[in-house]
């Protein structure tokens, strides 16, 4: 059989065992963040591993700062085997603020990490929390849980319950000063951000269309290196997930569960290092803006264990505490080759 047609179909599910499973720093990086590096997941772990940790060490009342680390670990480690478990902690038993926060959280997991009926499970529930949301903090959460799942400009029910609470702000915020800086929130960062989710879908949905691989692949390195529609915190994560993707099967259609072998990683370090090559034909860029896209590659085609050559190492070497860039195992906050 050839390279090409391997998916995750035939790709032996990795079932998580039922001995105890020790990792450390993940330990360390959930339970115990450091406010400096809370952002930076640690690298080189084993996802199936990943995936037994944060299924035996999770549990309903994990608490919500907890499961904001969780978060970030499940999908950088593509951890599609705990959707399972976690769909059980969602019992609309949410009793106060950080519970609502903690349920949003839980859900963006299994939209982005789950199948088409966990996605369905996972719409279903963002619709119930919905009418739960009212603090600025939770709409700023159940925005990002639209855009994780993909609803575009399906946004009518969270829209309403958004005009909703301005005016019930609208009648006090004249007198009441806290009121009034919710008002101001809600009317300008809170609906700026819901029309971010809402736009950036057409941008994805663009290229999950592109059935030429090649060009798709040219468009989601792009959107990873250049980040040029301003959105980061949507398109960041999702494009760089993209390429993690290609790795597993050939059509976005057959990548939907996270595959260890990983049959296409060298398909995709060669589309990253001819992108690398014609660079400039890509974007025309100031040359510190060329150097910060040619070290976001290089570092994408190490983590995907591409070669590089010994100039490259070099600089390499020389940007070690520069940008970050969430394909690498090295770099800004991460430990050097």
């Amino acid at each position: 059989m050839s390279e090409e047609n391997l998916t995750q179909e035939n790709t032996p599910v990795n079932e998580p065992s039922s001995e105890p499973v020790s990792i450390p720093e993940l330990e360390a990086f959930i339970f115990k963040p450091d406010e400096f590096t809370d952002f930076i997941v640690p690298r080189r772990l084993s996802s199936p591993k990943v995936a037994e940790f944060l299924i035996q060490k999770i549990n309903k009342d994990t608490k919500t700062d907890a499961f904001v680390q969780v978060e970030k670990v499940a999908k950088f480690y593509d951890t599609y085997e705990v959707v399972e478990k976690y769909k059980i902690f969602l019992d609309k038993s949410e009793a106060d603020s950080s519970e609502i926060i903690r349920s949003i959280i839980i859900t963006r997991i299994i939209a982005v990490l789950g199948e088409q009926k966990d996605w369905k499970f996972a719409k279903e529930y963002y619709e119930y929390l919905i009418q739960k949301v009212d603090t600025i903090e939770e709409f700023e959460e159940i925005i990002m849980l639209h855009e994780n799942l993909g609803l575009g400009k399906a946004s009518t029910a969270l829209r309403e319950k958004i005009n909703s609470k301005l005016k019930s702000l609208e009648e006090i915020k004249e007198t009441d000063f806290k009121a009034g800086i919710k008002y101001a929130k809600l009317q300008q960062s809170i609906n700026l951000k819901l029309q971010q989710a809402e736009e950036v879908q057409a941008i994805k949905d663009k290229i999950l269309v592109m059935t030429d691989r090649k060009q798709r692949l040219i468009e989601e390195i792009k959107l990873y290196v250049f980040m040029k529609y301003g959105v980061p915190e949507f398109l960041d994560p999702w494009s760089s997930r993209r390429i993690r993707q290609e790795t597993w099967a050939n059509q976005p259609s057959e990548q939907i569960k996270r595959v260890d072998e990983q049959p296409f990683k060298k398909n995709v370090t060669i589309a990253l290092r001819d992108f690398l090559t014609d660079l400039d034909e890509h974007l025309t860029l100031q040359s510190q803006d060329r150097d910060a896209a040619k070290l976001r590659i290089l570092r994408a085609i190490k983590f995907f264990d591409g070669q590089v050559t010994e100039k490259e190492k070099g600089f390499l070497r020389n940007f070690e505490g520069k940008q970050i860039d969430i394909l690498a195992n090295s770099g800004y906050l991460l430990p050097k080759e």
